[in-house]
């Protein structure tokens, strides 16, 4: 899977998500709605690509990384949940990808840098 794949995975995915939910914008996707945005992208992925593309796993309630080429990452206290491929970090509102995931439009908003939770 190419990184442009990846990229039109996560438009079609936020687009579903803002008609199915009743949301005017990508970043309301993300106040609520990313956990259900991250697993969505994850089985698209599965779907299309097969299980080379290993997610994570739920262990005791929290969310485990397990990565490959793709994997997941969440923030301590589960505020927000955004996805890693290639060493780009994506969320709904961020499908172009960034390489620091401190660089995501959330947390720039917030003023929240994500390795210090």
């Amino acid at each position: 899977m190419e990184v442009e794949d990846f990229r039109k995975i996560l438009r079609l995915e936020a687009d579903r998500i803002m008609s199915t939910r009743g949301l005017d914008s990508r970043e309301q996707i993300n106040n609520g709605f990313c956990g259900e945005f991250a697993r969505s992208v994850s089985d698209t992925v599965r779907t299309r690509f097969s299980n080379q593309y290993l997610v994570w796993s739920r262990e005791d309630d929290t969310l485990t990384v397990t990565k490959n080429s793709y994997g997941a990452q969440s923030l301590v206290n589960g505020s927000h949940i955004w996805l890693e491929f290639n060493d780009l970090h994506f969320d709904a509102e961020c499908v172009e990808g960034v390489s620091d995931p401190s660089d995501l439009p959330i947390f720039q908003r917030n003023e929240i840098d994500p390795a210090e939770l």
